[in-house]
């Protein structure tokens, strides 16, 4: 069994990442997963939050949107709508942000769609703080 697998974290507009890794750690439904060489192979969906790729180079945080997740024995490809480096998160503004998201929750009624995307803005803004704890 290698010791390295290979993966791909895509984007509708990029490939964010692409390279072997030794360990992936995911925000997913059900909470976070991680992924080992050899892992069973399944299809998962993926949450807004920390993604945590180690490897090689060392550890990079990503702070991703909702997808899923396709993983085999040697190779995981994550497919989200959204990943930025948690290195170029700024703690205050993401803080900032989730403030506004949670206010906007209180303003309108869950049959509002200003609700909805307000619930989606706190969900990625949570996501986005995971990962700047996670770096």
């Amino acid at each position: 069994m290698a010791d390295v697998f290979q993966l791909s974290v895509l984007t509708p507009v990029r490939e964010v990442f692409s390279g072997e890794v030794s360990t992936v750690t995911v925000s997913g439904h059900d909470g976070d997963f991680g992924v080992l060489p050899g892992h069973v192979a399944y299809i998962t969906s993926v949450q807004p939050g920390a993604l945590v790729i180690e490897g090689t180079g060392g550890k990079q945080v990503l702070a991703i949107g909702d997808g899923f997740a396709q993983v085999a024995a040697s190779k995981v490809s994550i497919i989200v709508s959204s990943a930025v480096d948690a290195s170029d998160l700024d703690a205050a503004q993401v803080a900032s942000d989730l403030a506004e998201a949670s206010n906007a929750l209180l303003q309108y009624g869950p049959s509002d769609a200003e609700h909805k995307n307000a619930r989606y803005d706190q969900a990625m803004a949570l996501g986005k703080l995971r990962a700047v704890e996670a770096r």
